[in-house]
């Protein structure tokens, strides 16, 4: 399975010398620049024009953050290959490419034995990103 950061490294070959810690700071920037957006005093049609615009910057930040995030460092820095997940779940008939709720849950399980409780709460706070990934595979 193609692993998030390994994903980022690519984009990063193609911009140059751009290192995790430089995305870890383009996340914070791109929250830093959403919620100074939020405190804008504008009036009411500008306000709602940015506030569209904020939300669509919100949900590009928040993906940025979980492919920086706890989560994918774990991922990354077990190689774990989610694809596995697909042998240890029994029962499985159907054949979608999203987790299973018993195979999310043994990810959590397998998360906090190899990383702990931020990756694991990271995990959860993106569940339905995590319940996708072995979708974005297939691609």
């Amino acid at each position: 399975m193609k692993n998030i950061l390994h994903n980022l490294k690519l984009e990063q070959k193609k911009f140059g010398n751009v290192t995790i810690a430089n995305m870890e700071l383009f996340y914070e920037m791109c929250i830093d620049t959403t919620n100074c957006m939020e405190t804008i005093i504008l009036p009411d049609f500008l306000k709602s024009l940015v506030g569209i615009g904020t939300m669509f910057l919100k949900s590009a930040c928040d993906e940025y953050g979980f492919n920086v995030g706890p989560f994918s460092k774990c991922i990354e820095k077990t190689k774990f290959d989610l694809t596995t997940l697909r042998n240890t779940t029994i029962g499985q008939e159907k054949p979608k490419c999203e987790l299973s709720d018993g195979e999310f849950s043994e990810l959590q399980k397998i998360i906090q034995e190899k990383c702990g409780d931020e990756s694991v709460k990271d995990l959860v706070k993106n569940e339905d990103r995590v319940r996708l990934l072995s979708c974005n595979d297939n691609k």
